[in-house]
């Protein structure tokens, strides 16, 4: 394909949010993302849409992408969203929507802010608590950077970045995961068990000091909810903070 111009990301990328109405889970466990990836991987070819990054979460999904014709990207978000919802459906004998509304969508505005948006969409599972580090979760496209891509346009990215060979890009991608976000992007918030997650933590062998760090500035939880989840005083928790 041509070079990308980098100027030329802009009106071309998006950010893609669909959610399950009510904000239900509608992916029930691996085989419905596995469901998904397969309608992203097939129709993304169809309609030439190139995807740069994407995670498919338990009650939505995020998507990073390129496309050349922005019209398009209507027509391949039905596509996938209206078959994805009649397989469910069937599957589960209801009838109904199963997506909340139109998908939204956020064009990306500069270089910094695409690479800060696959950071934001590599993170959902590691803010969830479901996982601690990207790599481990098996449906998002860091897994696929990092073994085989089955979805992802690599050579769209490698172009966008002006990176010629895999080994590079791969640095890139483990590096820019290292940065903070600089943009608001497109949040839902999947519904955490913090009972469970500090469970995990302590099986992890985290500290006490490294499980109110994370409580307090990944999760955003007040003081007097982490000394409840973490059966400390509320002192306690200030003198580590």
């Amino acid at each position: 394909m041509p070079r990308i111009s980098r100027k030329n990301i802009i009106g071309k990328c998006f950010h893609l949010m669909s959610q399950g109405i009510n904000k239900e889970k509608i992916f029930l466990d691996n085989m419905w993302k596995e469901k998904y990836k397969e309608l992203l991987k097939k129709y993304s070819l169809e309609y030439k849409i190139n995807i740069i990054s994407y995670c498919i979460m338990n009650n939505h999904v995020h998507l990073l992408v390129y496309v050349d014709d922005v019209n398009n990207l209507s027509k391949f978000m039905h596509r996938i969203n209206t078959i994805y919802a009649s397989y469910y459906n069937r599957e589960n004998n209801r009838v109904g929507y199963v997506f909340r509304n139109r998908y939204q969508v956020q064009t990306i505005k500069d270089e910094m802010h695409l690479k800060t948006c696959i950071v934001y969409i590599h993170n959902n599972p590691v803010k969830a608590g479901i996982v601690r580090k990207c790599n481990e979760y098996n449906y998002s496209s860091f897994y696929e950077y990092i073994e085989k891509a089955e979805v992802i346009s690599i050579q769209v990215l490698k172009e966008i970045l002006n990176i010629n060979e895999y080994p590079e890009l791969l640095e890139f991608i483990i590096k820019t995961h290292k940065n903070e976000y600089k943009y608001k992007f497109l949040e839902i918030e999947e519904k955490i068990n913090y009972n469970n997650l500090v469970k995990r933590l302590k099986k992890q062998k985290y500290t006490n000091k490294e499980i109110i760090y994370e409580l307090k500035n990944v999760y955003n939880l007040s003081e007097r909810k982490i000394s409840e989840y973490l059966e400390i005083s509320r002192y306690q928790v200030r003198k580590e903070i």
